[in-house]
């Protein structure tokens, strides 16, 4: 009955004690879940007192670069892409079977209209010609006494016809041995520059086998689309800039020379063929373009630095410098042309926009321009700071000047006090009088009046 006892005593002692733990850790998890907040409010407060106590948030100023906010004349434009091909290309072909004698070109090389590039073998053609030149001497002959009978009126006319046909039909097969020669011969059509060839000499060539291109790209043409919608805006004569990535800092100028007759039903665009300068080669036949053609110009046109305009996802803003500060401003832009970027709506002219040191800012940021002189918008820096002091040291320079001019000033009344009647009178008694004899209107009166270089001999009297 006892360990009964006891040991029910001892499980109630221990439901007690995890029920107590229990509790008490529940306890302690509700107080941390409420007093969170709390703390973290205390402890953001605390620091956000420090750090306007301290002098980082007094003196903060974030160095920019800024430019004020002006109106210029911006072009019209149209950008698209394009393909560059060259004035003229030709692949050169075989016009006949035979081996290959002689290449005289080197790949790479610019060649003139007229020079000899492929030679081939010629020997059965040069045997076909002098079989043709022999023919047309005996026809010449037989044609020259049939042609005297028929004048003597001995021959007859048909022999005269006979004689003259053949004759004309061995000129032919001359004209042909001559012209079967000059194919053994592969002459450059235009001036060019030739590229690059996959046979060596003594190669066996078929007829119309491709051989080697010749390409002319001086100028060199930039064929390109617009949309539908210019049709009316576009024409020959006008300008373009053509941009390559190879060449992302040049620009290349060009001219419109011909405009397609009909729109592309698939695209609803219509092409255009410009023709760029190449004098120095840069630009290649195939090269990919950026195409920007000037339509017209647009002036009173709000322009700003393309390094002012900052983007977050869609939105475009820029930052205004007021009263010293930095503020954020949406903006909606239009075209861009040389580095500068129209602005159709957000700003306007006068203001002062940050073209650098975007990274630095916030709203409300205090600001110090670097590139431009302190106006009134501009926020007073620490260096302002120091000017005051010295403007303050300078004006209690100036009042010390003028507190010694006026003592200077009071001399002479001393001096004038001197030579009247009645002062040395009492410069002489007031030595005799003993300190118990002064009396205190008397006392006051000599503590009161001003000692200067001139009184103080009277005293040792």
């Amino acid at each position: 009955m006892f360990l009964k006892n006891y040991f029910k005593e001892n499980r109630n002692i221990g439901l007690m004690v995890i029920l107590g733990i229990v509790a008490g850790l529940l306890a302690m998890w509700l107080a941390l879940k409420t007093l969170k907040p709390v703390v973290r409010s205390i402890c953001t407060y605390v620091l956000e007192s420090d750090e306007e106590k301290g002098p980082n948030k007094q003196s903060r100023v974030a160095t920019i670069e800024a430019a004020t906010v002006e109106m210029g004349v911006m072009t019209k434009r149209i950008a698209t892409v394009g393909k560059m091909r060259a004035n003229a290309s030709v692949t050169l072909r075989a016009e006949m079977n035979g081996r290959i004698k002689e290449l005289s070109f080197t790949e790479g090389s610019s060649v003139k209209e007229g020079d000899p590039i492929i030679k081939f073998e010629d020997a059965d053609a040069q045997a076909e010609l002098k079989q043709a030149e022999a023919e047309v001497m005996l026809r010449k002959a037989d044609f020259e006494r049939s042609s005297k009978l028929f004048d003597q009126k001995i021959g007859s006319t048909k022999d005269y016809d006979k004689a003259k046909a053949e004759l004309a039909m061995a000129e032919g097969r001359l004209d042909a041995a001559k012209a079967k020669l000059d194919k053994t011969i592969i002459h450059a059509p235009f001036s060019g520059t030739i590229g690059l060839i996959d046979v060596s000499v003594g190669a066996y060539i078929q007829a119309a086998q491709d051989l080697v291109t010749i390409v002319d790209s001086t100028p060199i043409k930039v064929e390109f689309k617009v949309p539908e919608k210019h049709v009316h805006d576009i024409g020959v004569g006008q300008t373009v800039e053509v941009r390559i990535d190879a060449f992302k800092d040049q620009i290349f100028h060009g001219v419109v020379e011909a405009v397609d007759a009909q729109v592309e039903a698939e695209s609803h665009s219509i092409a255009l063929k410009a023709s760029v300068p190449n004098e120095n080669g840069l630009l290649k036949p195939g090269l990919f373009t950026s195409v920007s053609l000037i339509i017209g110009e647009q002036g009173e046109t709000i322009m700003v630095d393309e390094a002012a305009v900052d983007r977050e996802g869609e939105i475009e803003f820029v930052w205004i410098v007021e009263k010293g500060k930095a503020r954020r401003n949406r903006v909606l832009t239009g075209s861009r042309e040389n580095g500068k970027i129209e602005i159709v709506a957000g700003i306007r002219t006068g203001q002062i926009i940050v073209t650098a040191g975007q990274l630095k800012l916030g709203d409300g940021v205090k600001v110090k321009i670097t590139n431009m002189p302190e106006t009134d918008g501009q926020e007073k820096t620490p260096l302002g700071e120091n000017e005051k002091e010295g403007q303050k040291n300078k004006k209690e320079n100036s009042e010390a000047v003028v507190q010694k001019a006026e003592n200077s000033k009071e001399e002479p009344a001393v001096k004038a006090s001197e030579s009247h009647p009645q002062e040395p009178k009492k410069e002489h008694t007031e030595p005799t009088l003993k300190p118990e004899e002064i009396k205190p209107d008397q006392h006051n009166k000599t503590e009161n009046q001003p000692v200067s270089s001139e009184t103080k001999p009277t005293h040792q009297g």
